[in-house]
């Protein structure tokens, strides 16, 4: 048996010095599973519903920008549209054609279309 001195009180203690007794398992009771279910399940109802006031907003401000059959560059209505781009057919010859001149100017020299 191990004495503990302490300037106060001594202690004495039927366990070997460092060895802990032996943690009993820890069983939650029906009140504690009830209420974590609740908890959980709470927490998960919230997530969901900020995800879908975020996905709300974010399609929300795509409502109506460009109907159907519109350039997205000069806004004039087309039979054919880019189905990348959504850019009427002279909007993507400038637009390629823009291109075009900006890769000439890096390697030529001049903004310019052959």
């Amino acid at each position: 048996m191990t004495t503990i001195f302490d300037s106060a009180v001594s202690v004495k203690s039927d366990r070997p010095f460092g060895i802990l007794p032996a943690r009993e398992r820890f069983i939650p009771s029906q009140a504690d599973l009830d209420w974590a279910a609740q908890a959980f399940g709470d927490a998960e109802a919230d997530r969901e519903l900020e995800e879908r006031a975020l996905q709300a907003r974010w399609d929300a401000q795509f409502d109506g920008t460009f109907p159907a059959g519109l350039c997205e560059m000069c806004g004039e209505p087309s039979d054919w549209l880019d189905p990348t781009h959504k850019l009427c057919g002279e909007c993507l010859t400038a637009a390629e054609n823009s291109t075009i001149a900006i890769q000439n100017r890096f390697a030529m020299g001049q903004y310019r279309v052959f």
